[in-house]
């Protein structure tokens, strides 16, 4: 790729899980039990612990800290190696589902010549089973992941230095556009000084997310030439 000067140019992210996409009720709760039973940690009570807006890293980490403490690195790669590869075997297209004006929104923005790429939670390899069962992982191919760090506020400051070494743009904060459903991606916008747009597609309210003070609120992703138009 030929190095480029954009003095104005931004960079849209997205959040996945209730953003981009969802999977069918009790499916991951259903899949992380088994796998609990498996490594012999059956009495793991799951049922109280919130997914929403957390990193996998977090996510597993909690979890597998009931079972045994501390959780040594091999334990944990071998876990998430074998939830890996049960969610790939496992999840189905009918189980995931295309949150409406999602394509629409990604198209537009890719016409208009932005860049974008994902910030998410999930682990880099299950976002990917996720978006290709959803049918929209060819649209991805920049993003940071719940791989690269356990505390989601510091995501945005490693995709920040990755935009500019990888896709030569130069960036300020702001320009770092964060879209999510829920109020960890409100707040890890806002912790980096980035720009959050909160969408009301997941499992929160609209009325719930604008307690939280996005830049931006919307009830989804439809009719993106008019937020874009708003953003800028």
């Amino acid at each position: 790729m030929n190095r480029k000067n954009h003095e104005h140019t931004k960079l849209f992210l997205f959040d996945i899980d209730g953003t981009l996409l969802s999977v069918k009720k009790g499916f991951m709760h259903d899949l992380i039990e088994r796998l609990l039973i498996k490594y012999e940690m059956s009495h793991i009570d799951i049922s109280k612990q919130y997914f929403a807006g957390r990193t996998d890293r977090d996510i597993f980490s909690s979890i597998l800290k009931m079972g045994r403490s501390p959780v040594d690195e091999s334990f944990f790669q071998a876990f998430k190696k074998d939830y890996i590869q049960t969610l790939k075997r496992e999840l189905l297209p009918a189980y995931v589902r295309l949150i409406d004006y999602v394509k629409e929104a990604i198209e537009y923005i890719a016409h208009q010549n932005f860049h974008y790429g994902l910030l998410t939670g999930n682990f880099r390899e299950s976002a990917f089973i996720k978006l290709q069962n959803a049918g929209i992982d060819q649209f991805f191919n920049f993003g940071v992941f719940g791989t690269d760090h356990a505390d989601r506020n510091r995501l945005p400051a490693i995709a920040h230095k990755l935009a500019e070494q990888q896709l030569y743009i130069s960036l300020k904060p702001k320009d770092l556009i964060i879209i999510g459903d829920t109020p960890k991606d409100i707040d890890c916008a806002r912790q980096y000084g980035a720009t959050s747009i909160a969408v009301a597609t997941g499992s929160y309210t609209r009325e719930e997310l604008s307690r939280y003070q996005p830049d931006y609120l919307f009830n989804n992703l439809s009719k993106p030439n008019k937020w874009l138009q708003i953003i800028n």
